[in-house]
């Protein structure tokens, strides 16, 4: 399903590539170049990319007031968190944890949502709004949703509803629950697209936030563990700062 494209020039600023996995946190497992290491399903080659690379975006599958709105505020709640524990903080009280939660529920969700977009949803009984390209964009730009000239609703103000409910559904089923820190004393992490139904965050090469884990420093041989779990749960790609460190 092809992503509609802003017009010429996106005078509206609509973001068009948008991240599933943050570009800030991709950034955690950067080497000293800037760049971070990306090894993809069925391909042999290791090649490094920037974080903000097109490799980890999908094409405009939520909305404007969703990727802006809601996404960003969970977001940078979570990466105050991340910038705590990597000061030192070893121990994610409730309301931390509610806060990966929501996190962690939004990596999985957008994660969804590229592999499987939501389509335009119709209306019946709506007459046919006739707006412009233009009118649209800004419309979307000032988070106001519309019935589009093909008397639909676009899927990806749908999907961005969607996201927004089953994330307080997550929120919600998870509520009590506390996150591990773990950190690696030999060994790196890496990240997948994807954790699929496992309850894991990597923070950085050496921290990983796990559901229901508690706070302890893990040998290399539960690193090992860790990241085998992460290689059979990726659907494209994992992401390291150097995968000769990952067991």
């Amino acid at each position: 399903m092809m992503a509609e494209k802003p017009q010429a020039g996106n005078p509206h600023n609509l973001t068009y590539w948008q991240h599933v996995f943050p570009a800030q946190s991709i950034e955690r497992f950067a080497n000293l170049d800037g760049l971070v290491a990306v090894r993809r399903r069925g391909v042999k080659r290791e090649f490094r990319l920037r974080p903000k690379d097109k490799c980890f975006c999908t094409e405009r599958r939520w909305d404007q007031r969703a990727e802006a709105g809601y996404m960003k505020d969970i977001e940078d709640a979570y990466q105050y968190v991340a910038d705590q524990i990597i000061a030192g903080l070893r121990i994610i009280d409730c309301e931390k944890s509610r806060i990966v939660t929501k996190f962690f529920a939004l990596w999985c969700l957008r994660f969804q949502q590229r592999h499987n977009p939501t389509i335009d949803h119709f209306i019946n009984g709506i007459s046919q709004e006739h707006l412009s390209k233009d009118q649209e964009e800004m419309l979307e730009h000032n988070w106001i949703g519309f019935v589009g000239s093909n008397q639909a609703i676009p899927g990806r103000a749908v999907a961005g509803l969607q996201i927004q409910r089953s994330i307080d559904q997550i929120d919600a089923q998870f509520r009590g629950k506390r996150w591990g820190v773990l950190t690696a004393s030999d060994g790196e992490f890496f990240v997948p697209d994807t954790f699929g139904r496992m309850t894991i965050v990597p923070v950085t090469p050496k921290i990983c936030l796990v559901c229901s884990r508690p706070d302890e420093h893990i040998s290399r041989a539960e690193v090992s563990r860790l990241n085998s779990c992460a290689r059979h749960s990726a659907w494209d790609y994992h992401v390291a700062r150097d995968f000769a460190q990952c067991p």
